[in-house]
This record gives structure tokens, sequence and C-alpha cells, in this order.
């Protein structure tokens, strides 16, 4: 009977606060929300519950109110700390005092503000005072609350842990007590906040910002006492579900990966290696933060790192996955690439990197000067070939390849042939893992080929090269003013070229011992066919002219001419005339060499020491002395005896330069 009377009382109620509210509207009055109380979580605390964390949910709480304020229907029930988290939850601290009456009360939130004051909404019989004389000493933890009840993936969420009695009573610690989250059931990964603390007189704690990887059903959490009152038992929530996130980036799984959402890479594996020309199936699936498979229809586009790759067309997502058959034509380690054309805005997904093997060696390549391999094309290669001159010998190169231009290891025996039949071809010769280069001479004018054959296995296609054009080759005359000079000084090069000569670009080229073939002016004939240089090289090599070749003039290069470069000696002291010293004096004298560079090696100085005797210059001493990093050597000498003397000096010749002339004589008077 007294159950029948309540249900009868909450629906008057509740019908004569909803004819409130249909008159307030009727008459134009300003609210700002029409506010609601489903429930209150937990339901119920016992009387002397000090501080305790509840969560009120309803609907209707506007952000336009201020504030808000929740009240309890009767005496000895309070609450503090009110806060609106959304538009359907709130939160306080409730504190029931020991002599509270057991029993249900309602529960009422009033908004506060210019555009919501006056408002309030009840819930009737939502809470419930529970006798405290029974609440004994705290043993255990419990999870009494997930908020929101079903977070989603990656997003925060709040779990309370309340510290209880062998009843199952809140029940205050003695000690602030430390306690901890972990997960219990479930395959994903729990992490941001997951410890707090129930202080000293509490029962309860919320820890907020937990989050959860992976969307799945009856996951549960295990909150543990880390520190503070003990014993207290661990305690385990009810099953909860963790819903999807939304939809933020592309994932991309090739053959060799699997799936894995909720860990840091959402996927494990290592992809496995493809062979060029051969197509396979790629992955691509429409995820949320946490790589969880997120129901999508966008359409997305397939690009990949090799730029020869056989790529499909555009297609929509089906339920957030498709497949996608890819070729990879290029050996070497490529990737492939999803990207989201519906919105560009979702992030794009790069596979790991796929290593690409050659297929099998089913032909030869021909590769001539002005060509450069392309794997993976149709062609397999790009370039056009160089004009080249009649007589002039040339490289070319011989591949090994699969069916996509990639290079196959290879020791076959390749034969070279021409359409020039007075062609000056190579010798038979093996392929060195799968590829070899041979010197071709064609010696007829006009547009010719060369063709490489497998002489060791026929079946293995032939290949002809493109259309090389061949023409009379330049003639270059190459003339010099000096074959020797000393350090600092030049020597001027003339270039002359015969028939077709004028207005012909050609560069002029040095090298040393350790310095290759290099560039040391760019020049263009006059209208004679002609070209003058001057040029001060550091040291001793040789010089030639080498032009290029056009359509109309065979490539050609002149005669080397080998330069003498001398090394320079600068002998100290210096004096003019006869300098007068005493018997038994040492002088320190001081050898500079040029050229002084890091790349030279150090140059070695021989001095000579001249005495009179007897009316003749007699050589009383040599010494050989090596420069020292500035490029001088230093010798001492002492003058024993009486008479006249003079010394000179001069650098040895080097690998790199010639030796110098000798410096001049300082001549000594010694008493």
């Amino acid at each position: 009977m007294p159950e029948i009377m309540t249900r009868s009382r909450f629906r008057l109620r509740t019908l004569a606060v909803a004819q409130a509210l249909v008159l307030l509207v009727a008459l134009g009055a300003p609210i700002a929300a029409l506010a609601a109380v489903d429930s209150v979580s937990p339901g119920s605390l016992a009387q002397g519950a000090t501080n305790q964390p509840v969560t009120i949910t309803g609907s209707g709480f506007s952000n336009r109110c201020s504030s808000y304020s929740v009240t309890f229907s009767g005496s000895g029930v309070s609450a503090t700390g009110v806060a609106r988290s959304s538009g359907t939850t709130m939160t306080a601290n409730v504190t029931v005092r020991a002599d509270a009456a057991v029993g249900l009360r309602d529960v009422t939130v009033s908004g506060s503000g210019r555009r919501c004051a006056g408002f309030s909404f009840l819930g009737t019989n939502a809470f419930t005072v529970t006798a405290g004389a029974g609440a004994g000493t705290a043993t255990k933890l419990a999870i009494t609350s997930i908020s929101p009840t079903s977070p989603s993936v990656g997003t925060a969420f709040s779990v309370v842990v309340q510290s209880q009695d062998a009843g199952g009573n809140p029940a205050n610690v003695t000690s602030t007590t430390e306690v901890s989250l972990s997960l219990n059931a479930g395959t994903g990964t729990l992490g941001g906040a997951l410890t707090g603390s129930i202080a000293n007189g509490a029962s309860s704690v919320t820890i907020s910002a937990v989050t959860y990887s992976r969307a799945e059903t009856g996951v549960r959490l295990t909150a543990t006492r880390t520190s503070g009152m003990s014993p207290l038992a661990s305690g385990t929530s009810a099953a909860f579900t963790v819903a999807l996130g939304t939809f933020t980036k592309l994932q991309v799984l090739v053959p060799g990966e699997t799936a894995a959402p909720g860990t840091a890479s959402g996927k494990t594996g290592t992809p496995t290696a493809q062979v060029a020309g051969t197509p396979f199936t790629v992955t691509v699936r429409a995820v949320d933060a946490s790589w969880n498979v997120v129901s999508s229809t966008h359409t997305v586009a397939i690009a990949s790192s090799d730029a020869g790759a056989s790529l499909p067309a555009n297609a929509a997502l089906v339920a957030g996955i498709r497949t996608f058959s890819v070729t990879l034509n290029t050996a070497g380690s490529r990737t492939v690439t999803s990207t989201d054309i519906t919105d560009p805005a979702r992030t794009a997904s790069t596979s790991a990197a796929i290593t690409v093997n050659a297929g099998a060696f089913t032909r030869l390549q021909v590769l001539v000067p002005g060509e450069a391999a392309a794997p993976g094309t149709a062609t397999g290669k790009t370039g056009t070939p160089s004009t080249q001159g009649v007589g002039a010998a040339f490289t070319i190169t011989v591949n090994a390849v699969d069916a996509r231009w990639n290079v196959v290891s290879s020791t076959h025996t390749v034969r070279i042939t021409s359409s020039d039949p007075a062609a000056t071809l190579p010798a038979n010769a093996p392929l060195m893992a799968g590829t070899r280069t041979f010197s071709v001479t064609l010696n007829t004018a006009g547009s010719r080929t060369v063709t490489a054959t497998d002489d060791t296995d026929a079946s293995r296609t032939a290949n002809t090269s493109s259309a090389i054009t061949v023409v009379s080759p330049a003639t270059i005359s190459l003339t010099r003013s000096h074959g020797m000079i000393t350090y600092g000084e030049s020597v001027s090069f003339f270039v002359q070229f015969g028939t077709g000569g004028a207005s012909r670009p050609f560069v002029l080229e040095y090298a040393s011992v350790g310095v290759p073939w290099t560039t040391i002016a760019n020049l263009v004939t006059n209208a004679a066919g002609a070209a003058a240089f001057a040029y001060a090289p550091a040291r001793t090599g040789w010089i030639r002219a080498r032009f290029a070749g056009a359509a109309d003039l065979g490539a050609a290069s002149s005669w080397l001419w080998l330069i003498g470069v001398r090394q320079v000696v600068n002998l100290d002291p210096s004096h003019r005339g006869i300098m007068t010293i005493a018997k038994g004096r040492s002088i320190t004298f001081r050898a500079t060499v040029q050229p002084l560079r890091a790349d030279l090696a150090a140059s070695r100085v021989t001095y000579r020491f001249y005495h009179k005797v007897s009316g003749l210059w007699v050589l009383t001493s040599q010494r050989r002395v090596l420069t020292d990093s500035s490029g001088v050597a230093r010798t001492t000498f002492r003058f024993g005896s009486a008479g006249g003397w003079y010394v000179m000096a001069f650098a040895d010749r080097t690998l790199y330069n010639s030796v110098s002339r000798f410096t001049q004589r300082e001549v000594f008077l010694v008493r």
C-alpha cells in the first residue's frame, strides 16, 4: 500500500510540474532551459557520509545558466561544489549528517542567472539516506561509477572509487589512502590518469581523465590500494562498453602486416618482400585515433614511392574498409600511400617500407651515351642517344633485366653487333652481377644501332639500342706558349677547330697526379673556329681541349700537353753585397717554398754552403731539409773557418712540381 501511494504521489507531482511548465510557456516566461533529473549515482549514502562525490544525470542542463545548485528534501543532506559537466551530467559533493532521517529524498536542480532565474526541476525520490549505525570499518574498495557510462575510445572518462565496509556501505578511511586503476578485462590499453587519493575521513575519490584504446564490450577495471589504510581489498567494476572514436585517419596494411587496434602503431608484423611486376593486395581502413575501424564510405586514392608502379583507380570504402591491387615495378625499397579524396583533412597513411626484388632474367638491355636506366617504366630508360663521331670510341652498357627492366644478377656471355658493317666491336664477354660495359666504335656516318645478344641462352630476348646519329668527328688543334713555367706564371693556350668549327662550345680540362680531368674553362670558338685562354696551374699536369659533339659534328679531344710547374724558393736572411761576421758565429737560414697547399706533399730543400779555399770555391756542406706546415725549411750553420763563404738553396723535385731554380747567393766574409 505505501509503495502504491508513493508512485501515485510521484505521478501527481510530475504532472503538476508539467502543468506548471506549460503555463509558464503560455505566459511567455523567460525560460533558459527545461531541466529534468533522471537519476543520481550513487543513489544512496549512509548517515555520516562526508563530502562524497555524486553524479546527477538528466537533460536540459543548459550552459545559459551561470550556475546551478542541488538541494535535497528534508534536512540533514547538503551538496557543495556543484558543477555542470555537460547538458546531461552534473557533479556535486554530498554530505549526510549522522542524524539525518533515513528514507527517500527528492532532489532539486536549480539554475541561477539572468536568463534562467527562478527556474528549477525536481527529481522525486531520486536519492536515499540509509542507516549509518550498521556501517563498520572500511575493508574493501569498490568502483561505483563510470562516467559517461559508455566512454569513447581515446576520450577521457571518470571513475569513482569508494571505500566500503564488509556490507558494502560507504565507510570512511582512517588515513589518506592512495588507489590505482588497472585493466581487469579487455584487450585494449588503459591510459591517462590512473591514480587517486581518498582523503582521511572520506570514503571516495573521483579519478578523471582515464582513457581506453580499443572499442569493445565487457571492459572491467580494478581499483587497488597502493598506500594508506590497510587492509583494503581490491574492487572490480561492472562490465561496460567502450564506443568507437571518430574517423580521424587512414591505415594501410600490406602483406605481412595485421591490424592491432589500440596499440601504438595500430598493426603488427613486417611487410613481406614482393617481386617486381607481381600484383599484391593492400588493405585500407578508416580508423579512429587508436586505430579502431570506423564505418565510412569516403573515396580513397592510392599512390606509391615507385614512380613506375601500376596503381588502382580511386574507390570508396565499404563500412570503413577496402582492398586494392597494387603492382610495384621497380626493385628497391618502396612504400604505398592512401589518401582521403572525400575529406583531405583526414590524415593520410603511408605503409612501412616494402622490399621489391627483381623478377626472373628475361631479356637484355642496351644503354648508349645520353641514356639512363629507368627500371619500372615502359621502355626501361630515359634520354636520347648522343651524337657520335666517326671513328670515335664510346662506351655502351648492357644489363640483364627482368620484364620490368630491373637488373638481375647474371654471368651470361654477351655478344655485341651493329647495323654499321664497318663498326669496331668488342669481343664477347660475360656479364658481372648482371651488367657490363663495352667499347664500341662506329665508322660509318648515318643512323646506326648496337645490339646485345645472350650467347649463353638464346631464349633471353636480345635488345637493340635506339638509333645513334654518327657524324664526322671534329678536328681540334691545341698549342701552348710554354711547356715549363715557374709557379705564379701563366701559360697561354690556343685552340683551332677544323672544318665546321665556328661557334663551337668546348671545354679546356686539366689533370694531374691524383687529380682527375677537371674543367678549367668553358669556351666558344669564334667565327674562324679559334679560341684562346691563359691558365696558371699550381702543379705539373696535362691540358686538353674536349668537344662533346653536336648533331652535325662528332665529339673529339685535342692532343695532351704536359705543363711543368717549377717551385719558387725565397732564402732568408737576405742582404745585398757581402756580410761580415765573426768566426764561430751561427746563423739560422729559412727557405720558403711555393706553392704551399694542403693537397701537396711537403717539399725538400737542399742547402749548399761554399768556402773559398786557395782562390777556389769548395762545397763544404750540403743539407736536405723538409718544409714544415708553413712551407718553410730551416737549418742553422756555424761558420767555423775564416775567409769567404756563400750560401744558396733550391727545392727538390716532388711528385707534383718540378725542381726550382737556385736562390740568390748570400755572401759572407768571416774574420
